[in-house]
């Protein structure tokens, strides 16, 4: 097989993040607020190393960018068994830049009361993601994506040090701009 694979140059990636968190406390009651928004940008270019200028045989296109080509051997539309054939197993067919954004909205609030050893938190989050490609663009909307969250914390000895606690909580990953 000729070609080692897929490689990326001119790869460029910016996160640029703006966020902001509030919290106010009373007594054993305390209340936490917060928004996040990122705007993604990445660019990259995608090659195939392997030999540029392979003529398909069966089509006569030549391939520009580097591919990886196999030499089988079988039969092929009935003809005799063990007659060579190529197989291209990877090829660069479709435009391989790649450029995409993403706008990324977070919002949170959360809430947590303290009794004796016992120590209570409610949250929940929304999440929207609006993903901006070169032929479409797809959104997440964030009412659509409501991550709900509850966790119970008991202090063991009444001194900070030992603890037991469980957890529920729903979550939602952002998408990567590089898929």
């Amino acid at each position: 097989p000729n070609g080692a694979g897929l490689y990326e140059k001119n790869l460029k990636g910016e996160n640029k993040q703006y966020e902001v968190k509030l919290s106010r406390t009373w007594g054993n009651f305390d209340l936490k607020g917060g928004y996040l928004h990122e705007d993604v940008d990445y660019t990259s270019f995608q090659g195939r190393s392997g030999p540029s200028g392979f003529v398909d045989p069966h089509s006569g296109v030549t391939f520009t960018n580097g591919i990886r080509v196999d030499i089988r051997y079988g039969s092929i539309d009935g003809g005799p068994a063990g007659t060579p054939y190529y197989r291209i197993t990877r090829g660069n067919i479709t435009n391989p830049n790649i450029a995409t954004k993403t706008k990324y909205d977070a919002y949170f609030l959360q809430s947590g009361i303290k009794y004796d050893k016992l120590n209570f938190k409610l949250g929940l989050r929304m999440e929207g993601q609006k993903m901006i490609g070169l032929d479409q663009t797809y959104e997440f909307k964030a009412s659509d994506n409501i991550a709900p969250r509850l966790g119970v914390t008991y202090d063991m000895n009444g001194d900070g040090k030992s603890k037991l606690y469980a957890f529920w909580g729903r979550y939602f990953e952002k998408v990567p701009n590089d898929i």
